[in-house]
């Protein structure tokens, strides 16, 4: 309605509504009327304008009758300027409807030209659409509604502004209509229409998700290997700890416990021949007793290690020498021979995996070749130091040196032991004749000098 406040309604013969107002005359159909509780549909309000002199005469209200529908069906209404009579047949508006002209675009406050199918920039935020229409009759019943496909819903009726401005649009494709409209005529539509597409950032391209995607699922795909990789490392750690473990319980209490056993057996075996060999007994107690104590302080030496990490040299050919003389027995001829070098000093690390290797080989060759002699060779040259045990007993069958039966471990954690120094292991074994055990560490690779090791004091 033109105005919200009403002095007169007067209801014609034809059914038309007469309405008065402050400064308005206005009439809508009682078709109309009837239809007002549809929002879709709009009220054909004619608006009638002052004739010529009479330009803003205010209408009489507050007191009735304000109004006055004469027999042949015109109107009267009083003003502060005279009487104003409408003649309904005289008023009917005829004509073409308002031509709608969509004027320019604003991007961020800058015009542009419009054309069907622009391109908005991607860093355009504020998009503004200017409207008008061509009209002859008078522009206080013009009316406009616009709609942007694609982001409206519903058409949005225009205030007082002729322009729609939209922020922050979505890369999309979009189409601005815009319709002009008399308010007497609501039906009689005129639309005009432009079709844009605002453009995408990089960082709103499918292409670039797409990056983002394979990015991160890369980036996943490493995080998780890397945790498996770590997993697989403390598994490899521990692993490797229980196997050293497993060794140093082998070729240290291991065999010094069966040392003992054999000693115990011995006298066992005295006493079931009526007692006789009583210094004998006594002497293999005593040995026993001794190869228990030293098996306690191996038992202690190997924990000592384990709780410390401190790296102490130590001299390796007497202790070799020292293990030769420690495991002599009186049916075996257990020599030694050094070549090359009087003394060898080793970081305390790498000399425990020789010596224990040493041993094993040593104890290897007393309990299971049957030989008669057995002897150990070391050298110092080239750089390298090559240990060699060698007998001339009932040697080792191939396929124990392939793989070792259940149970025995000794082979296998020889050569583990140089494998974990950088160290080569090898046995030559021939059945029948003997076994060679040779074991080889290279000096010059880890930084030694032989030379200077044997003036070490």
């Amino acid at each position: 309605m033109p105005s919200n406040s009403i002095y007169q309604m007067l209801q014609s013969g034809d059914g038309t509504f007469w309405i008065t107002g402050p400064n308005t005359i206005a009439s809508v159909p009682e078709s109309d009327m009837d239809a007002a509780g549809d929002a879709a549909r709009f009220l054909s309000v004619t608006v009638y304008s002052m004739p010529y002199g009479a330009e803003g005469a205010q209408l009489y209200g507050g007191r009735s009758p304000a109004g006055y529908l004469a027999p042949d069906q015109t109107v009267w209404f009083p003003t502060n300027r005279g009487v104003a009579h409408v003649t309904p047949s005289v008023a009917a508006i005829t004509g073409p409807p308002p031509h709608a002209i969509l004027e320019s675009v604003e991007e961020d406050g800058r015009v542009v030209t419009p054309a069907d199918g622009m391109r908005v920039p991607a860093n355009v935020h504020r998009l503004t659409f200017d409207f008008s229409a061509v009209y002859l009759r008078p522009q206080t019943q013009l009316h406009f509604r616009y709609m942007l496909e694609g982001f409206d819903r519903t058409w949005i009726n225009a205030t007082s502004q002729d322009k729609a401005t939209y922020t922050n649009l979505r890369a999309n494709h979009y189409t601005f209509r815009v319709q002009a409209y008399d308010s007497s005529r609501p039906l009689a539509l005129q639309e005009a229409s432009i079709r844009l597409e605002q453009t995408a950032q990089f960082y709103q391209t499918g292409w670039f998700y797409t990056v983002c995607v394979v990015a991160l699922t890369m980036i996943s795909l490493v995080l998780y290997r890397m945790r498996v990789r770590r997993l697989h490392g403390r598994f490899k750690a521990v692993m490797e700890e229980r196997s050293r473990l497993a060794r140093e319980m082998h070729d240290t209490v291991i065999q010094s416990c069966t040392g003992v056993s054999a000693l115990l057996e011995a006298i066992a075996s005295t006493q079931q021949d009526g007692g006789a060999g009583s210094g004998m007994n006594a002497e293999l107690l005593g040995l026993a007793r001794q190869q228990t104590r030293q098996t306690i302080e191996t038992a202690r030496q190997v924990v000592w290690n384990i709780r410390h990490q401190n790296e102490n040299d130590v001299e390796v050919v007497a202790a070799i020498r020292g293990y030769v003389v420690q495991m002599a027995r009186e049916d075996v001829q257990l020599t030694s021979e050094v070549e090359g070098a009087v003394a060898l000093w080793l970081p305390s690390s790498v000399a425990h995996e020789l010596l224990m290797t040493v041993r094993e080989a040593v104890s290897n060759a007393l309990q299971h070749s049957g030989s008669r002699r057995i002897h150990v060779v070391v050298r110092c040259v080239q750089g390298n130091l090559d240990v060699r045990i060698e007998d001339d007993g009932a040697g080792i069958p191939a396929t124990v040196l392939v793989k070792p039966p259940d149970g025995h471990y000794g082979i296998i954690g020889m050569r583990e032991r140089m494998r974990k120094v950088d160290g080569d292991f090898d046995i030559v074994s021939v059945v029948g004749e003997g076994t060679t055990v040779r074991v080889r560490i290279p000096l010059l690779q880890r930084g030694l000098d032989g030379q200077r090791h044997r003036e070490r004091p």
